[in-house]
């Protein structure tokens, strides 16, 4: 009798760990959950560093105005390095997240 009870015993025994099926499993959801996320993730922090560039942009004009107000310009070549020298915007208005670039 006991070596049918351990026969019995050793057949309802679960499995454990992971089959290589259910692992396989895993890995193709969460590669495709990150297909689909990256993209919308880099499309989002571009639009981010266009609208800070923007926002940038618009806070140049009034500087620029109030700078050919102050000097009497009229026309002429005016770029945000002047503008930053003489105080009227900060570098990090000035700089575009963008580029690498002034002005």
């Amino acid at each position: 009798m006991s070596l049918i009870d351990d026969r019995r015993r050793a057949d309802r025994r679960e499995p454990l760990g992971f089959t290589l099926i259910e692992l396989i499993v895993v890995v193709a959801v969460l590669g495709i959950l990150l297909a689909i996320a990256i993209p919308s993730y880099l499309q989002a922090a571009e639009r981010a560093r266009r609208g800070s560039c923007f926002s940038n942009q618009r806070n140049l004009i009034p500087a620029a105005l109030l700078y050919c107000s102050d000097h009497g310009i009229t026309d002429g070549v005016l770029n945000s390095e002047i503008l930053c020298e003489e105080g009227y915007c900060t570098e990090e208005i000035a700089e575009c997240p963008c580029s690498e670039q002034v002005d």
